[in-house]
């Protein structure tokens, strides 16, 4: 909720926590409930009850999980460069191969955040080239996919500054600490 806050400040200034919060906890029940299906009912509520588009919040939705991706990378390429220290000492081949796994990892990270800033800062030029690559799609329905678009680029507008940038990161490193602290707890 803390993330999706900040990803929300450039469309509304006034965004509750705690409507975000709720929306947040009834997305997250309806992807138990009903899987990967129940997804885009997050960005839905939160769209409806902060009064902004549902485009804009799908945006967000790709950016945060970006950010996920980004997270579980390093904590796979750390798990994979830890390996050999623990109590079971793999062949020369395999910690060539955990380490080449390791560096994989930390190689599509950088790619991955690199999606990230372009996306959010070549804005007019990507929705210009896609609008005209679906140039041959009947004008109606091109009209919407070009409103799609608008919305899209707003809800990016998080990633514009490098205070947002860097407070939707380091929020992300606090929750992925919390979330492997309690697997280390289940798995003690």
């Amino acid at each position: 909720a803390l993330r999706w806050e900040v990803m929300l400040r450039p469309l509304r200034r006034d965004a509750s926590l705690w409507r975000i919060f709720k929306a947040t906890a009834i997305g997250f029940t309806a992807v138990v409930l009903f899987g990967r299906a129940g997804e885009p009912v997050r960005p839905y509520l939160i769209a409806k009850n902060e009064g902004v588009s549902f485009s804009s919040q799908i945006a967000a939705w790709l950016v945060e999980r970006i950010l996920d991706l980004l997270m579980v990378l390093l904590i796979f390429g750390i798990a994979l460069t830890q390996v050999s220290h623990g109590s079971i000492q793999p062949g020369p081949r395999i910690k060539l191969a955990l380490q080449a796994g390791g560096y994989t990892a930390g190689l599509t990270g950088v790619v991955c955040l690199s999606l990230l800033i372009a996306m959010s800062q070549f804005r007019g030029r990507v929705q210009q080239r896609l609008v005209s690559a679906m140039a041959f799609l009947p004008q109606p329905f091109l009209g919407k996919v070009e409103k799609f678009l608008v919305a899209f680029e707003e809800g990016m507008q998080c990633m514009r500054t490098l205070s947002s940038t860097l407070l939707l990161v380091i929020y992300s490193v606090v929750e992925w600490c919390a979330i492997a602290a309690a697997f280390m707890s289940v798995f003690r």
